[in-house]
């Protein structure tokens, strides 16, 4: 997890509490990102899920970025 990697550059204080979070995030991220790929698979079809989901992780890295 290349994040393990990151916080503690960033967090001088509570370190423990950022990690915590960002592994939250990412386990809750999972969570809800399978069911979600499943309904627009159904929906849309592979192709359409695949472009569908490459976009909203392009949004999710420029938010990320700035």
């Amino acid at each position: 997890m290349s994040i393990a990697a990151v916080i503690p550059q960033w967090f001088t204080t509570r370190r423990g509490l950022a990690m915590g979070i960002a592994a939250t995030g990412g386990g809750f991220g999972g969570l809800a990102f399978s069911p979600m790929v499943t309904s627009l698979v159904e929906k849309y079809g592979l192709s359409w899920a695949q472009r569908i989901i490459g976009l909203m992780a392009f949004g999710i890295c420029i938010f990320g970025s700035l």
